[in-house]
């Protein structure tokens, strides 16, 4: 007598599979110790070193001091360990084959993909969003002692200075789900790994060896010019280098749906 055929899983135990698989690996301790760690001592340090040469500024300096940019730093640090975060979520399975045994569990493939997506995506955010807080927390004090304006009492009390901060922790999880799709694409942590880095800081390198013209009206369109454009004033003309906000978005939301459908549409047509 043959057995009835299996429901799938729900939603929810699919999304909580996908945290406990990325939960157990080694590595997503690492990240999540050495984010905290390194972006803050690394915030802290630069804090320092500004304020040793603090005495030295003139009062124009003084007022053009913005202390919402040094907690940004820590993100320089934790971003790129969520890229790896990323990565490790698509391409683990694949190394050690348990790809297969996902995909029995879950026949629906694109509902597995959604997961990865939802897990990466909401750990990603979380995950700045504390890094980002312990470092504006660990510069106060040292702001305090070099007399500097703190966080508190001079950078949140104007929004367009607030901007690159709240720009920069919604805007987390946006290489990180790249790198993940880009590991469902290669299979491979090292190329998918290597791949989101070209991508995240090639332009930085590739417009100071290319004419103005392609930097103001092909590079600035490329994922990370346009995030960074987000965290800045924004401008209504591509020459100045500055995408506008809505521009902006529009394009690293074209990128997102451009990668991830990819990855989709391989994942749905290639063999596990």
């Amino acid at each position: 007598m043959s057995r009835p055929p299996t429901a799938p899983p729900r939603w929810t135990a699919t999304v909580a599979g996908e945290w406990l698989k990325l939960r157990a690996l080694r590595g997503t301790l690492v990240i999540a110790c050495l984010g905290p760690i390194l972006g803050t001592a690394l915030c802290v340090l630069l804090a320092v070193a500004v304020g040793l040469e603090a005495d030295g500024w003139s009062e124009q300096d003084r007022a053009a001091f913005d202390p919402v940019l040094f907690p940004l730093v820590s993100g320089i640090v934790s971003g790129v360990l969520l890229v790896v975060f990323g990565v490790r979520a698509g391409a683990c399975e694949y190394r050690a084959g348990l790809v297969r045994l996902t995909l029995t569990v879950t026949p629906r493939r694109g509902r597995v993909l959604l997961a990865k997506i939802v897990v990466v995506a909401v750990a990603s955010w979380v995950g700045f969003t504390a890094v980002t807080a312990l470092a504006v927390l660990a510069a106060q004090p040292v702001f305090h002692a070099y007399g500097l304006p703190d966080v508190t009492g001079a950078g949140l009390s104007a929004g367009s200075e607030v901007r690159p901060l709240a720009a920069a922790i919604g805007l987390a999880p946006v290489f990180p789900l790249i790198g993940l799709a880009l590991a469902v694409l290669t299979r491979s942590a090292a190329g998918a790994l290597t791949s989101v880095l070209a991508v995240l800081f090639a332009p930085a390198i590739a417009g100071g060896l290319l004419p103005p013209w392609w930097a103001a009206h092909v590079l600035i369109y490329l994922p990370g010019p346009a995030t960074d454009s987000l965290s800045l004033t924004g401008s209504d003309d591509a020459a100045t280098g500055v995408l506008s906000a809505g521009v902006a978005v529009l394009v690293v939301a074209a990128w997102l749906a451009l990668f991830l459908g990819a990855a989709h549409h391989c994942l749905q047509r290639r063999d596990a």
